[in-house]
């Protein structure tokens, strides 16, 4: 498995390995252990803000997650960290979405919705809300024709439908 380092959101630098063959298969079919990441250590893994936690985090990730035993990061994480990467430290979209990538291809983390994921995030990268453009993705996925929504933006967008 390759090394790379995975430059964070404020231009710390964190050492990972990259992902090989299907590193994002749906964490409820896996069967090595996994432990949960929350999305506020994902924010401290990433922006460094403050350094004991970012220490912290990195240290977790680099010693208790490896592509035999993952870090998951649920599709609500995702959700929340564009969403606190947008608001609360007004990061531009082209580096949230490098991040974002970034999280995709490190083996040490297991991706909810892996796949959905990779959709979302080259919508993101095109504009779309990235939780609009996942809610799209999954409800796809599991069967829905159309999602409806209030939101008018969301609701120009294919798969969905004002009402």
């Amino acid at each position: 498995m390759a090394v790379s380092t995975v430059t964070g959101i404020a231009g710390t630098s964190t050492q990972t390995r990259l992902a090989r063959g299907d590193a994002g298969r749906d964490p409820e079919t896996r069967r090595e252990a996994m432990r949960g990441i929350d999305t506020n250590v994902l924010v401290r893994y990433l922006v460094q803000d403050d350094a004991e936690q970012g220490r912290k985090a990195a240290r977790f990730v680099a010693e208790a997650c490896s592509a035999e035993s993952p870090g998951l990061i649920n599709r609500i994480v995702m959700c929340e960290l564009v969403w606190v990467l947008e608001s609360a430290y007004g990061y531009a979209r082209g580096r949230i979405a490098l991040a974002l990538e970034q999280i995709l291809r490190t083996a040490q983390f297991r991706i909810e919705d892996h796949s959905e994921m990779w959709f979302s995030l080259r919508e993101y990268q095109a504009g779309a809300d990235f939780a609009d453009s996942l809610i799209r993705a999954v409800n796809r996925r599991l069967g829905c024709t159309e999602t409806v929504t209030f939101d008018r933006k969301a609701g120009r967008r294919t798969g969905f439908k004002t009402l």
